[in-house]
């Protein structure tokens, strides 16, 4: 019988193929910047009724057999932003930083559903390193992701379809300019992987990695599976309101939000 063809394997985490968090991360691996010391990423996406009517396991912890399927914030609309954190703490050209645990709380605005809308959550990382994350679906207002590193010399800010920069000891700025769309550069880099007369998996480890191996969406996922297995999700039957279109609020979300972003803490807010 004819051997079968190889297969190769590559997740949709499409920034880990955009030319600026390829930069990013060059710059990182070179030691320029020195030890990451914390980061902080938030966003808040507003989703209402039909958003989470959209298919059968949205908002699920497990499917109808058993199949975890843990879906979030944190597990599905900002996943990615969950998976570049922990690239950008990591010194590894290839890999993220491996999350060891999780303190925080997970919060319910939506009380149909069994999973959390909304999260408040510090990883420690392998390296030591806390990576506060704060996302929200329960909000009126959109703010989209973004992400600030700090390092021994330096810091690393990158947003959304928006602005990012590298700066070194002294502010010096080492990179800037405008994160876009990274979904070309992601189905290009697969085509390029999968192309005839590559070499399989020999590209797959060159640092930095140019499309999202099974390796390296590990991390995010065990970054979800700390959030479940450490704290439970709370209902904030008084702190949240639902608009006329299924849009749920949580009353002082954005600004709670913005606090976290300006400390770089874990600062609780009291809804419950």
């Amino acid at each position: 019988e004819a051997a079968a063809a190889p297969r190769r394997v590559f997740v949709g985490f499409q920034h880990v193929s955009a030319p600026e968090v390829r930069t990013i991360r060059r710059i990182v691996a070179s030691g320029a910047l020195g030890r990451p010391l914390s980061a902080v990423a938030t966003g808040i996406w507003p989703r209402d009724d039909t958003y989470y009517a959209r298919n059968g396991w949205a908002a699920r912890l497990t499917a109808p057999d058993g199949t975890p399927v843990r879906d979030s914030p944190a597990n599905n609309a900002f996943a990615h932003y969950v998976n570049l954190a922990l690239l950008f703490v990591s010194t590894d050209p290839a890999l993220p930083a491996e999350p060891l645990r999780a303190e925080g709380a997970l919060y319910r605005a939506r009380p149909d559903i069994e999973t959390f809308d909304t999260c408040a959550v510090r990883l420690v990382t392998d390296g030591g390193v806390p990576v506060v994350l704060a996302f929200s679906h329960a909000a009126a207002e959109n703010r989209n992701p973004r992400i600030r590193v700090r390092y021994e010399r330096g810091t690393v800010l990158w947003s959304h379809e928006g602005p990012w920069e590298v700066r070194a000891a002294g502010g010096v700025l080492l990179a800037s300019g405008t994160a876009v769309a990274p979904h070309e550069s992601m189905f290009r880099a697969i085509l390029d992987r999968v192309a005839p007369g590559a070499t399989p998996g020999a590209p797959a480890d060159d640092p930095p990695a140019a499309v999202c191996t099974l390796r390296m969406a590990r991390a995010q996922v065990r970054a979800i599976e700390a959030m479940h297995d450490t704290l439970g999700i709370a209902t904030l039957s008084r702190s949240a309101t639902r608009r006329e279109d299924g849009q749920w609020i949580v009353a002082g979300l954005p600004e709670a939000f913005e606090r976290i972003w300006n400390s770089g803490d874990l600062l609780l807010p009291d809804w419950t």
